[in-house]
Order: C-alpha cells, then structure tokens, then sequence
C-alpha cells in the first residue's frame, strides 16, 4: 500500500512539476527531478508517460536519465520557442529600466551635491575694491581661493582677474562674507600677475590668521568638453550672483567660451570670479563678455597652473612657442604676443591682432592663427612689460621673434 501510494505520488509531483515547468522553464525541473532519486524516477508507470509527454515534452526521458552524468545540451537547454519570442525585449526593457533608474538616481546625488556646493557659494569667493579709491573706481571685482600643495607645504591663495588687479593696485581689500553674512576683510597683496592679453589672472597671499576662514575651490584634472554645462560666482549690481547653465560653445587652449547667461545685469566686477564644472571643480576663470552680449570668456586654469609655478619662481614659467613642430622662441607667463604677420620679399602679406582674439592663439600651433603658406618669414612681436591695454599708448618693452619659415631659422630682437 505504501508503495502504491509513494508511486502515485510521484506521478502527481511529476505533472505538477510539468505544468510548472511551462511557466518557469525545463532547466529549473532537473535538481528537483534528481532529488527524486533513481528508483522512484525507475517506477513511473509507462501509462503516465503520453500524459507528461504532452505536457512537457521528453519530460519522461529526461527524468530516468536524471541519475545519469546530465549531457551538456541538457545543461543548456531552454525554454521552448514559443515561451522565448518576446525574452529579449522584456530583457532589453529590463536593463534599461534599471539603468534608467540607476542614472536617475546618479542624476539626483549630483544636483544635490550641487546645491550643497552652491549654498555656501558666497562663502567661497570675496570682492575687492581699494578704499582710497572707491569714489573714483567704483569697481569691485570678484575673487576666490585655492589651495595647493607644494613640496610638501600646502599654499592658499586668493585669485581674481589680472586687469582687476591693475585696475585696483597698489591697495587692495578683500572683504570676504563667513558665518550667515558675518564680513571679514583683509589687505592683498599681488604676488604673480598674468598678462591680461592672455593670461588675465592674478594671484594673491591670504594672512596666515585668516586661513581658517577660507574655502577653497578644487581645480579640475578634466578638460573641459563642448556643450558642457558651466557656472560661475561673481559679485555684480552690489549683490552676489551664481549665474548657471554657462554652455561651453568651444574650448582651446587660450579660452574658454560658453553662451552668455548674465541676463540683463551689468556685470561689472564678475571678471575674476570661478568658473566651475558638475563636480564642483575648477575650470576656468571668467575674464569677460562679447560687447554683443552673446558669449562670455574665461581663461583655463592651465595658466592658474602657471601662475603658480611663477610665484614659486620669482615670476618666472615660460611656455615654448612652436610653429609647424618647431620651438621658435619662448613666452613668460606675463607676456603676451602683442602681434603676428607674415611677409614676402620684405611684404607685409598679413597681420594678426590677438586682441579680442585670444583663443586663436595655441603656443603649440600659432600656425592656426595665421596663414603661412604664401609667406616666407613670420613675425612675432611680444609684450615683455606692461598690459594689453597701456601696449596701445604706452611704449612697453617688446621684442621680436623672426622666423624664417624655408629654413627654420629664428631671430630675436629687443624692440
């Protein structure tokens, strides 16, 4: 009787596990056929067989062979065609759905360290102005900080644009927002200066007493990519303004140029202020707008990068200048290529003005700035003292790089 009943049983468990095996497919069937155990799966009546047969295709067959080594296509069979028309899409649905959701929530742990960042915005950036002037220069531009670590010894620094800084020399205060609008302000004093006709950024020492109320920004490692979204910090129209979705429009090694998102605001005294990416980093440092109002300009903080080289230096970090591969000449950290051109037979074929052209100029490729193939000799007059803007009406020392373009040839002269 015992046995009769242990018999019935399996048949019973082994359609059951035949219909299961529709909705959850065959392979999922084989541990618990073997768990059957040999002499029982030995047991099940002929009879029975059409039944699961129908049921379950070779259901049977792979039960008495389940005490047996199990074949490899029998590891890998699957579910029956029928059941698998629509897996890969509902697979695909279901990847995608998870990655949505995981870019979703990456998406949202961003903008909240976003908004985190920009909540104490103020905190990280200061104004200044020079109080003995402020009735005839009523200009504050804005400036930040930033820390670095060299050899060994960690360095703060406050920095702001290099023609603010001219603007307001030789005193100037920070006046720096800590503690919900409690205001701190201290003496700066300029200890590298960039050209403002490309490097317009400078650097200044932070009072060892109130470097515990700075918080620097951290500088970016990552180029900056086209179509990226930007924002920048800056103090304009006596407020403090985060001005977002600054889009990079192009990137070169000299500039930095996004779409203009300053509104109707006069934006005098944002030059100087950080220009940062997603990851709350460092990229640039704003220098200025179109007068059209349709782009804005800052200036890659590889040159920050060299500024604090220089101050490290005496003032010194020098760049190659490279035509067609070839170094041609070099140019310190606060000079500036005040003009190129070309000539032939002693002709003036054509001559490049950087102003307002900044980011043509690639010191690896100044090739790109000017045609050369008509010319035989390229000219490169350089600023070695003074600003872009006295180079117009002073007399600032200069010098010029000839290149002769067959040979490779250069030479330099004091101007």
């Amino acid at each position: 009787m015992k046995k009769k009943f242990n018999l019935i049983a399996s048949c019973v468990l082994l359609l059951n596990i035949g219909f299961a095996s529709n909705i959850y497919g065959q392979k999922n069937l084989l541990p618990v056929l073997a768990a059957t155990g040999p002499k029982t799966l030995e047991k099940i009546p002929v009879a029975v067989a059409p039944a699961v047969g129908k049921t379950i295709p070779a259901i049977v067959q792979q039960a008495q062979n389940a005490a047996k080594p199990m074949p490899l296509a029998l590891q890998n069979s699957l579910l029956p065609p029928a059941r698998l028309e629509n897996l890969p899409q509902k697979i695909s649905q279901q990847i995608n759905a998870s990655l949505s959701n995981t870019q979703t929530l990456q998406e949202k742990l961003k903008r909240k360290k976003i908004a985190l960042f920009d909540a104490n915005a103020i905190e990280k950036t200061a104004f200044l102005t020079n109080p003995y002037l402020r009735d005839i220069i009523p200009l504050s531009p804005t400036a930040f900080f930033i820390e670095e670590i060299y050899e060994g010894k960690k360095y703060i620094w406050g920095v702001t644009a290099a023609h603010a800084a001219d603007c307001l020399l030789p005193d100037i205060m920070a006046h720096l927002t800590i503690l919900d609008s409690f205001p701190l302000e201290f003496p700066v004093k300029i200890v590298a200066k960039g050209n403002t006709g490309m490097a317009d950024i400078a650097l200044f020492s932070v009072p060892q007493e109130m470097e515990e109320f700075i918080r620097p920004i951290p500088i970016s490692s990552q180029e900056v990519q086209v179509n990226e979204n930007l924002r920048s910090y800056g103090f304009f129209e006596s407020d403090f303004h985060i001005v977002r979705n600054r889009r990079v429009l192009a990137a070169t090694p000299s500039r930095i140029i996004t779409s203009f998102e300053f509104g109707k605001h006069d934006r005098a005294g944002a030059c100087g202020g950080p220009l940062i990416n997603e990851n709350n980093e460092l990229v640039g440092i704003h220098c200025g707008s179109s007068e059209k109002k349709q782009e804005s300009y800052a200036v890659p903080v590889s040159f920050l990068k060299d500024l604090m080289e220089a101050a490290h230096h005496n003032g010194i970090k020098q760049r190659n200048l490279v035509v067609n591969g070839k170094t041609v000449g070099q140019i310190n950290i606060d000079e500036y290529i005040y003009s190129l051109n070309v000539t032939r037979l002693g002709i003036t074929l054509k001559t490049f003005l950087p102003w307002h052209e900044e980011s043509k100029i690639d010191y690896d490729h100044l090739e790109n700035a000017i045609p050369l193939d008509k010319a035989s000799e390229l000219n490169i007059i350089i600023v070695k003292k003074g600003t872009l803007q006295t180079a117009f009406y002073d007399n600032p020392d200069k010098k010029m790089i000839v290149v002769d373009l067959k040979t490779g040839k250069t030479k330099e002269y004091e101007l």
